[in-house]
């Protein structure tokens, strides 16, 4: 875990669940809509990434501080808790379109492999197929991404 407050975030993608943020080189905060929701997107992560499941690297829980004036109202003036990993280059299921078929097959057959490997580890993936769920690098690798809805047997839905 880094133990430090990032500031200066810089809004890089939102979706229903959260908004992700650069808050430092090669370094991505994910603020969920609510606290429970960041705190197991971030349990969830750390245990795939344990369990040799390719994520991005985690780094747990910490503050991010916005400045009074942000994009998201909500956040503005305000310190809050994100989930920290690695950013990850590459391109998501929806930018594949229109790289052939033979990239989008490779992608999603790496998906597959990952999300089969994930659910034999003792996962229940949930919205994996969604194209902004997954990231495809430049390496041809696969890493998987937003966990809010996934459980494990040892990690229950929160509530």
């Amino acid at each position: 875990m880094i133990l430090q407050t990032y500031k200066r975030p810089k809004s890089i993608a939102h979706g229903k669940d959260g908004c992700i943020f650069q808050i430092a080189k090669g370094l991505v905060a994910k603020i969920g809509y609510g606290e429970a929701k960041t705190q197991h997107d971030a349990k969830i992560a750390e245990r795939l990434y344990a369990e040799g499941i390719s994520v991005p690297v985690p780094y747990g829980v910490n503050p991010v501080t916005f400045p009074a004036k942000t994009i998201q109202d909500a956040f503005s003036g305000r310190t809050i808790n994100g989930f920290v990993m690695d950013k990850v280059i590459g391109k998501t299921g929806f930018q594949l379109r229109g790289l052939g078929l033979e990239i989008i097959d490779e992608a999603y057959n790496l998906l597959n492999r990952e999300i089969s490997r994930a659910i034999r580890k003792g996962f229940t993936p949930s919205d994996f197929k969604y194209p902004g769920n997954f990231i495809f690098t430049p390496e041809h690798e696969i890493k998987l991404l937003d966990f809010t809805w996934w459980s494990h047997r040892d990690i229950p839905l929160f509530s």
